[in-house]
């Protein structure tokens, strides 16, 4: 790390400036997709992490390509203490559901049939429809596997 420049400017710090960045959307701009499951419920973030390059800090800690940032307690606001770097599988597991059969997995309306939906990479990825859910759990965790990859 080079002392005197702004963490901003530093090489190599787009991926986190964006995790910052999209953290700090999800809990303040109404517009944000996302806002109602975050800021409209509460959810924010700690002071010190207003500025990025405290942000910055904090992450140097366990950070590495391919981890997500995740909530511990997803009750709980974004803070040093409650967040942590996990695989998209763990992060994907660790989330509140609408859907009472896992993570991604749907009944079709008047059907005995599931769905399965990912949102990962920024894309709402449908990964199909099946007859039973246990098959949904092995196709979904397939697929974040290689999204973890």
């Amino acid at each position: 790390m080079k002392i005197g420049r702004p963490a901003t400017k530093r090489v190599g710090n787009k991926k986190l400036y964006a995790v910052h960045r999209d953290m700090k959307s999800r809990c303040n701009l109404e517009s944000h997709h996302a806002y109602d499951s975050y800021g409209g419920r509460g959810i924010s973030y700690a002071p010190e992490w207003e500025s990025f390059d405290s942000f910055f800090e904090w992450a140097q800690e366990g950070y590495q390509e391919g981890l997500w940032l995740d909530r511990i307690d997803n009750d709980k606001g974004y803070s040093p203490d409650n967040c942590r770097w996990t695989d998209i599988r763990t992060q994907m597991r660790n989330r509140r559901t609408k859907s009472k059969f896992g993570p991604c997995i749907y009944q079709l309306p008047n059907a005995d049939r599931y769905h399965i939906r990912v949102y990962a990479d920024g894309k709402l990825h449908n990964l199909g429809t099946y007859e039973t859910v246990e098959l949904c759990e092995l196709v979904r965790d397939e697929f974040l596997e290689g999204v973890a990859a």
